[in-house]
């Protein structure tokens, strides 16, 4: 028996998910279930599961995130992740398995019965290391196709300060000071970015952690980017913006 844990953060996909695995998987045995990075890792450190459902975006970062606050691994990971390309070709890089969404119960099954016959110790904690060898080097050197009406720009993340939604469309601010307007929501961008050190840091914003300018300590709520542009930080999102601003 399998015992597991479901990290996600979105409620619906939390209970679809235990709902799949009470009905075809009866060597899992799920143990807890937590909604972001810090309730995740405070949940593996009290249960020490066999076994982690990970979604890869959540309010106070993603899943990778995750992994690097831990220092060994005890357990398998199935990640689960709506599209996203540069966190898949990660996963098959790195032999990790994932699922995505919505999830398919044969999908589901595959790779729950992989997990109970592959575990060991040591290989767990290599590939977890190499995949996130792989998402930093990556981040690095990730283009992004950006565009409208069927014409697309590739840019480096790098070159990205922030990003804005405005109605139904997104505007890309870069270093250059060039503009980008874009016919994709915010939402749509989201996982590409988190993976490549970005941040949602109000509903409409996602900035790139690098371009911070400067905050001030009396008034959290706002960040100042290289391009001068202020920024408001959402009550929920501070803290964990402040801890990655720290740790740059």
């Amino acid at each position: 028996m399998l015992r597991s844990i479901i990290i996600e953060d979105e409620h619906n996909a939390r209970e679809t998910l235990r709902i799949l695995l009470e009905r075809y998987c009866d060597n899992v045995d799920i143990v807890d279930e937590a909604f972001d990075v810090k309730s995740g890792l405070e949940s593996i450190r009290k249960h020490q599961p066999d076994l982690v459902f990970l979604d890869i975006e959540m309010p106070d970062g993603n899943g990778f995130d995750l992994l690097r606050e831990l220092s060994e691994f005890t357990f398998d990971i199935i990640f689960t992740t709506a599209y996203s390309e540069f966190a898949v070709q990660a996963f098959k890089h790195n032999a990790i398995d994932y699922l995505l969404k919505p999830i398919v119960h044969e999908e589901l099954i595959r790779a729950v019965d992989k997990a109970e016959v592959g575990r060991n110790m040591k290989d767990l904690s290599q590939k977890f290391s190499q995949l996130l060898t792989y998402v930093n080097n990556g981040a690095e050197s990730k283009r992004i196709a950006l565009g409208n009406k069927g014409k697309y720009l590739l840019v480096h993340t790098s070159e990205i300060v922030l990003a804005k939604s405005e109605r139904s469309t997104t505007v890309f601010y870069l270093e250059s000071g060039k503009q980008i307007i874009t016919s994709k929501s915010l939402k749509d961008y989201q996982d590409a970015l988190s993976e490549s050190g970005f941040f949602r840091a109000h509903r409409q914003y996602i900035v790139n952690i690098k371009h911070i300018h400067s905050f001030d300590k009396a008034d959290e709520n706002t960040i100042v980017m290289t391009n001068d542009m202020e920024i408001p930080v959402s009550s929920r999102k501070r803290e964990k913006l402040m801890e990655m601003i720290y740790h740059i």
